[in-house]
C-alpha cells in the first residue's frame, strides 16, 4: 500500500530547491548521495530503497547524456527528449495512478534526485518555475509519467506537441483517464483541418471548457468511449454553433 505523504509548505520546498541547485556547479553537475531521511517522500516498499533511487538516478542522467540534452537544446529536440522519458519513466517506476497522484514523491525525484535536469531543461531568462520541481500538473518529471500513461497510443504521444498535452492535462477535469486524450487529440486535429477559419488555441482551449462543463453532470467513472466521443462532437458543435 502506498504512503501517501501530506504536501510540504511552499517555503519549504523552496528551501529544498535552494538546497539542491546550490549544489549543482558551474559545469551542470550534481553529486547526490542516497539519505535515508529523504526516503520518507517515497511510497512504501522496494522502491524506496537507496539502491533502486540512486539506479534510477543513473537511468535517468543517462538518458541525458545519449540525448545530448543541453540548455541550448532546441525546443523540438526537449519536446522529444520529454517523449523519450516519459515513456522510460513508465517503465521504470513499478507505481500506479494512485501512487502516482502523490505529488511529495514526484517533489522528491525533481527536488532532491534530479535538480541538474529541471535546471537543464526549464532555466528560462535565468530562472526556473518552482512549479517544475513540486505544481500539481506542472511537475517536470510527473507531468511526463501522466503523459505517457494517459496518451495509450505511443505513436500518438510521440507527435504529441508539448502545447496539446499541456493544455489536455491541466484543463480537463478527466485527465486520469486513459485513451480520452486520444479521442480528444484525434477528434481536435481532424476538424481544425477541416474548418480551416478557427483559431486552434482557443478552439482547443474552449472544447475543453464545454467538455467540462458537460461533465460536471454526469458520471464519467462509468464514461464509455462511444459516450464520451458523442460528448466530444456535441461540445465542439455547440462552440462552433457561437463562433458564427
Amino acid at each position: 500500500m502506498a504512503k501517501l505523504l501530506p504536501r510540504l509548505e511552499a517555503y519549504e520546498y523552496e528551501e529544498k530547491i535552494a538546497d539542491s541547485l546550490s549544489k549543482i556547479n558551474d559545469f551542470n553537475e550534481y553529486h547526490y548521495t542516497v539519505v535515508e531521511s529523504d526516503l520518507q517522500w517515497l511510497p512504501v516498499g522496494d522502491r524506496s530503497e537507496g539502491k533502486d533511487i540512486s539506479a534510477l538516478r543513473e537511468k535517468i542522467m543517462t538518458l541525458v547524456k545519449e540525448e545530448g540534452l543541453t540548455s541550448s537544446t532546441s525546443r523540438a529536440a526537449m519536446t522529444k527528449f520529454d517523449h523519450k522519458l516519459g515513456l522510460s519513466l513508465l517503465e521504470w517506476l513499478d507505481i500506479t495512478p494512485s501512487i502516482a497522484a502523490d505529488i511529495g514523491m514526484w517533489a522528491y525525484l525533481n527536488i532532491i534526485l534530479v535538480p541538474d535536469l529541471i535546471k537543464i531543461r526549464w532555466t528560462i531568462k535565468g530562472k526556473i518555475n518552482s512549479e517544475r520541481f513540486y505544481g500539481n500538473t506542472r511537475n517536470y518529471l510527473g507531468s511526463l509519467w501522466w503523459g505517457a500513461y494517459l496518451a495509450s497510443d505511443e505513436q500518438l504521444y510521440n507527435h504529441l506537441s508539448a502545447d496539446e498535452f499541456v493544455g489536455w492535462f491541466e484543463r480537463t477535469s478527466i485527465r486520469g483517464y486513459p485513451n480520452y486524450i486520444n479521442i480528444f487529440i484525434h477528434f481536435f486535429r481532424a476538424k481544425i483541418k477541416e474548418y480551416k477559419q478557427l483559431n486552434p488555441t482557443d478552439t482547443y482551449r474552449d472544447l475543453i471548457k464545454e467538455i467540462n462543463r458537460r461533465l460536471a453532470f454526469i458520471n464519467y467513472f462509468a464514461l464509455s468511449s462511444e459516450n464520451f466521443e458523442n460528448i466530444v462532437a456535441e461540445s465542439f458543435a455547440k462552440i462552433l454553433d457561437k463562433q458564427n
